[in-house]
C-alpha cells in the first residue's frame, strides 16, 4: 500500500484557538475573503508510514492513494453499473441508466447500495488500510479496536446544482473525541475525469467548536482570521482516498457539477480495547446488516437517523419530482399508506423485499461489529 503526505501544510492551530477565533466577530475580515490554499498529496512511497497517520492526527486529514488490486475493484463504471442495476428499480423503466438518486448531495439511500458485493469487497480491503496505517503508527498493537462503518455510494450527475453547507463538524455517535477517533473517508475512483476536493479547517478537529451532535453547525466562521489562515481545499486525485476525523471543520460549496463524478464515503471507529463501541449495539446492527436495511448515518442518545431517498420537503414543495422519483421504482417500493402514494422515504430492507445479495461472512460481517461486548 502506498501513501502520501499533505505538502504545503499549514500550522495547526492550537486546541481552543479556533472556537475562539470561530466566534469572534472580526469587521476586517466580514467584506475580505483568503486566497485559500490547494492541498495536493506528494511523495508517494512504496508502503505505508508512521507520518500517514500522523497527518491524520495532526492536520486532521491524510490523502491515500490505493493499489490497483483495491482500485479495480470499485470503479466509476462499476459504481454506474451497481446503481443502475440496483433490484429496487424498476426492470422497465425506460431509461436503464438512471440510478434513482434524488436530491443534490447524490447519495444513495437504497439497501442495495450499501450492501452490493462490489462495494462490500472494495471496503474489505479498505478496513485493511486503515488497519495497517493504524498499526503502524501506534507502537502498541493492543492499544485500539477498530469498527467499519457503513456509508453511503454517490453518483453526482454532470450539470446538478450542488446546494452548499455551511461550516460544520459532523458528530455521528455519542463519544469523547480525546479517547475516541471517528474517520471518515472519500474514495475518487481511478476512472474519473476529475478530481474531487474537500473544503476544511487544517486542525480545527482537536476541539469541539459546537455543542451539537450530527451536522454541528454554528455561526460566522467566515469571520474568522485564524479560520481563513487554515482554511485548504483537499485534493483527492482518481485513485485515492482521503481520511479524515469526522470532527474537523468542513463545508460544502455550491456550484455546478462540471464531469459526472463518484464517491463511496466509510467511516471507521477507533475505540479504546476493552470499551464498548459508541456506535449501534451489535445485536441491532447485526440484524440490519443481516436482512440488508439501508443503514444509519448517525446514533445518538440512542437514536437512529437513517439515509434516506429524499429530502423531507419534496412531500411538500416537490410532489413532482417525487413522482417522477417513484414512477422508477418497484410497486413494493412504494409507500401505499401516505397520501402521495410515493417511493418510500426509507428504503425497506433487501430481505423484505426479498431480492438479497449473498449473506456476509462471518469474518466479514466481524468488521463491523463492537469487537467488545460487556
Amino acid at each position: 500500500m502506498e501513501t502520501t503526505a499533505c505538502d504545503d501544510m499549514v500550522r495547526t492551530p492550537k486546541v481552543g484557538e479556533v472556537k475562539a477565533a470561530l466566534n469572534k466577530k472580526n469587521k476586517n475580515t466580514k467584506k475580505k475573503r483568503s486566497v485559500v490554499r490547494v492541498v495536493s498529496p506528494s511523495g508517494a512511497t512504496t508502503s505505508l508510514s508512521s507520518s500517514s497517520f500522523a497527518d491524520l492526527r495532526t492536520n486532521g486529514f491524510v490523502c491515500v492513494p490505493m493499489l490497483n488490486e483495491i482500485t479495480s475493484l470499485l470503479t466509476a463504471a462499476t459504481m454506474q453499473e451497481v446503481l443502475s442495476n440496483a433490484p429496487e428499480l424498476r426492470a422497465d423503466r425506460p431509461d436503464k441508466t438512471t440510478t434513482g438518486i434524488a436530491g443534490s448531495f447524490g447519495a444513495a439511500g437504497t439497501g442495495s447500495s450499501f450492501h452490493n458485493p462490489a462495494v462490500r469487497a472494495f471496503r474489505k480491503k479498505l478496513y485493511k488500510v486503515v488497519e495497517e496505517m493504524m498499526m503502524v503508527d501506534d507502537d502498541d498493537k493492543t492499544t485500539w479496536s477498530l469498527q467499519m462503518v457503513h456509508d453511503r455510494m454517490s453518483k453526482r450527475e454532470v450539470g446538478t446544482t450542488l446546494s452548499s453547507e455551511s461550516w460544520h463538524q459532523d458528530v455521528s455517535a455519542d463519544y469523547d473525541h480525546t479517547s475516541v477517533m471517528v474517520i471518515a473517508s472519500i474514495y475518487n475512483p481511478p476512472d474519473s475525469v476529475l478530481s474531487q476536493y474537500f473544503s476544511c479547517i487544517a486542525g480545527s478537529h482537536m476541539t469541539r467548536v459546537s455543542d451539537k451532535t450530527g451536522f454541528a453547525t454554528f455561526d460566522m466562521m467566515k469571520q474568522s482570521g485564524v479560520a481563513h489562515q487554515h482554511h485548504v481545499h483537499v485534493e483527492i486525485p482518481p485513485g485515492y482516498t482521503l481520511f479524515f476525523n469526522e470532527q474537523i471543520v468542513h463545508e460544502v460549496l455550491p456550484g455546478k457539477v462540471r464531469n459526472t463524478s463518484y464517491r463511496l464515503y466509510t467511516k471507521f471507529i477507533m475505540y479504546p480495547k476493552g470499551t464498548l463501541s459508541p456506535w449501534v449495539p451489535n445485536d441491532i446492527l447485526k440484524e440490519m446488516i443481516m436482512t440488508q436495511s439501508v443503514m444509519p448515518l448517525h446514533f445518538i442518545r440512542g437514536r437512529m437517523e437513517l439515509s434516506p431517498m429524499y429530502p423531507k420537503l419534496w412531500r411538500v414543495n416537490w410532489l413532482d419530482k417525487l413522482s417522477e422519483l417513484t414512477l422508477l421504482y418497484r410497486e413494493d417500493c412504494r409507500d401505499l399508506s401516505d397520501k402521495h402514494k410515493g417511493v418510500f422515504r426509507y428504503m425497506k430492507s433487501l430481505a423484505k423485499l426479498n431480492c438479497k445479495f449473498p449473506d456476509y461472512t462471518p469474518d466479514e460481517l466481524a468488521l463491523y461489529l463492537c469487537e467488545c461486548v460487556l
